[in-house]
């Protein structure tokens, strides 16, 4: 069955306007066609050649809001640079941690403390790292504390050449150790600290190394 109508379709007389696009009846048709205004907000391309340069902040009809969170403790926000990027939610609880551990090394004894918050915002957080010579023999000296590491696995999140000594009895050493800005805005990590060191007993000098493991802490990385 051949449908042959009597009458045009005509092109209205005035096509709708719609934002970010320019508006064109198509006489075959009669149907208004839209075609993307470029760089213009509204046309549904984020296009990095708009001035101002399209992004979250600038045109989020066309590149997506910049909102919503991520993972527990961050959320996306504008910056006045028109930005947009991970800051820390408000309100949340940051849980300060302190272990004891006590390490007999053989031929000496030490006494550390770590302190640190978690979750560990890397801008502005550290890991606070005290060394005491608790005991050691009497054959035993120039102990030194050499290196402090913060490992996940075998993977290095950061590390302090430390290089002091622990010329007596009682003596402390005390060091901050920080982690540079993560990949991700949140990242669990299971942290385990690990000390090097060096001593000399009976005329001979040694080295070793201990580990202590943190646990799970959440590593923070606003922008």
């Amino acid at each position: 069955m051949w449908v042959r109508p009597e009458k045009p379709y005509p092109c209205p007389t005035e096509c709708e306007p719609k934002e970010g696009t320019i508006a064109n009846c198509n006489p075959t048709t009669g149907f208004c066609e839209y075609t993307p205004q470029q760089n213009t907000c509204g046309n549904y391309l984020c296009e990095s050649t708009a001035t101002p340069q399209e992004n979250k902040c600038t045109c989020p009809k066309d590149c997506g809001p910049c909102t919503g969170t991520v993972g527990v403790y961050s959320v996306k926000t504008c910056t006045p640079e028109n930005k947009c990027v991970t800051t820390l939610k408000q309100g949340i609880l940051i849980t300060p941690q302190t272990i004891f551990d006590d390490r007999p090394l053989g031929s000496f004894h030490l006494q550390n403390n770590y302190q640190y918050n978690n979750p560990f915002n890397v801008k502005s957080d550290a890991f606070t790292v005290s060394l005491t010579l608790y005991e050691a023999k009497q054959q035993t000296n120039n102990v030194k504390i050499e290196t402090i590491r913060l490992l996940d696995g075998t993977q290095q999140i950061a590390d302090l050449a430390v290089n002091k000594d622990l010329p007596a009895i009682g003596s402390t050493i005390t060091e901050q150790v920080r982690i540079p800005p993560q990949s991700s805005p949140e990242t669990d990590r299971n942290l385990v600290i690990t000390v090097w060191y060096q001593h000399t007993t009976g005329g001979v000098m040694q080295k070793g190394s201990f580990q202590k493991s943190l646990g799970k802490i959440t590593l923070l990385s606003p922008e």
